[in-house]
């Protein structure tokens, strides 16, 4: 099933919705990590889940049982901010134009490339998208240098 005009599967639609409910502060995102795998989980983001998350991260609540395998807790991770909550954070509010650039981004260049050129342009004082758009495409088309992480 596609949505007329979508070229994405319905399976990476449903990822990017869920990135933009994580990235708009929606949801919490965390990873547990067992040694045959790991699963993503989501919660809805409100002071107590956020608190349960952390708790769970320092080992001092429990995870789910449902999380278990062979009666072993998994390891709780709460993932890093993705790509549009380092947006909100650090340049202006995700605006669905926004949103939608940002996933324009993710589908052109690698993750750490745009989390790199959002903290080039807060070390710049150049909080907009314009400005992080054109030091992706310096980085594309001149090539990019290593560089030392911002922060």
């Amino acid at each position: 099933m596609r949505a007329a005009g979508s070229p994405r599967e319905p399976d990476e639609r449903i990822a990017t919705g869920l990135d933009l409910a994580t990235g708009r502060g929606t949801l919490l995102r965390f990873v547990a990590e067992r040694g045959d795998g790991r699963d993503v989980w989501y919660y809805v983001n409100t002071p107590v889940n956020q608190a349960l998350v952390a708790a769970m991260a320092r080992g001092a609540v429990a995870p789910p049982r449902v999380l278990w395998r062979e009666g072993q807790p998994p390891a709780v991770i709460p993932e890093r901010p993705n790509v549009f909550r380092l947006y909100e954070q650090n340049v202006g509010p995700l605006t669905p134009l926004i949103a939608d650039h940002l996933v324009q981004a993710l589908e052109t260049w690698p993750v750490d490339w745009i989390e790199d050129a959002v903290a080039e342009s807060v070390a710049y004082n150049k909080r907009s998208w314009r400005y992080i758009q054109r030091i992706l495409e310096g980085w594309q088309s001149q090539g990019r240098e290593p560089r030392e992480r911002y922060g």
